[in-house]
């Protein structure tokens, strides 16, 4: 009789969903019972947050973690989703926590600075011209970007447009382009740390030196996979990600 999966809560990237990251959840669902939770305003049937904060985000995961009614987990985060599972208020039941290509802030980001500077300005202006979803709901900024991109990033471009409330979208970008604050603080648990050294988006390197200097009980494993691949299947993270690297996950996660 096989050993029955150990549970995992999983919190989604921005600008994604659970529809997006199909891909990945059937691919963690080899090894793990996983449960995702979609942000409000993420998908259009789940109603966007009144006031958009990370500590409402925050809480909203507490209470659909809650409902689950999980007898124990690991709680998993992928990028801007790892902040929210990392700072939600933990019980006995979390036995440990999954890092995938973290977001630490924006101190961590791989955008310059001035380019930073830009797009808040931009969102700036939307926002007093009350331009959010007149922008949003453009005909001609989705095509233009439809054509900008190749066919694999038009696809889920065409899903974000469709599911991601605008004001949702805009506002939680203004956070992880404006947050300057140390959101990395180490619970006593576990920790899996997954990153790509290559990473674009992400200072691996200094992600990596916090994790090494926050936590005894970590272990790191390097993937190939992009921050945000075109494709996002299930064969491209079998493909990315390192059989015996599994194993050593599985293996450290029974530890505990």
């Amino acid at each position: 009789m096989s050993k029955a999966k150990h549970r995992l809560v999983i919190i989604h990237s921005f600008p994604t969903n659970s529809i997006l990251l199909k891909g990945l959840y059937d691919f963690l669902s080899d090894f793990f019972e996983v449960h995702p939770i979609d942000l409000p305003g993420f998908r259009k049937d789940i109603k966007p947050l009144e006031k958009i904060t990370l500590e409402n985000y925050i809480h909203y995961v507490e209470n659909e973690i809650e409902k689950l009614k999980l007898e124990d987990y690991w709680i998993g985060g992928i990028s801007f989703g790892f902040t929210i599972a990392n700072l939600v208020r933990n019980s006995n039941r979390c036995k440990g926590v999954i890092a995938i290509t973290p977001y630490l802030g924006s101190k961590f980001l791989n955008i310059p600075l001035l380019i930073r500077f830009v797009y808040v300005a931009l969102i700036y202006l939307l926002q007093i011209l009350n331009l959010f979803y007149k922008v949003w709901h453009s005909s001609f900024v989705q095509k233009s970007l439809l054509f900008i991109y190749n066919v694999e990033i038009g696809k889920k471009i065409k899903i974000i447009f469709e599911e991601v409330d605008a004001r949702t979208f805009f506002e939680t970008l203004k956070i992880l382009l404006l947050d300057k604050q140390d959101r990395c603080i180490f619970i006593n648990r576990p920790y899996i740390l997954i990153l790509n050294k290559d990473d674009k988006s992400v200072a691996s390197e200094k992600i990596l030196r916090k994790f090494e200097k926050g936590t005894d009980n970590l272990l790191v494993v390097y993937t190939t996979a992009e921050h945000s691949p075109d494709i996002i299947s299930k064969e491209y993270f079998k493909k990315n990600v390192k059989q015996e690297d599994v194993t050593r996950m599985l293996d450290f996660v029974n530890r505990f």
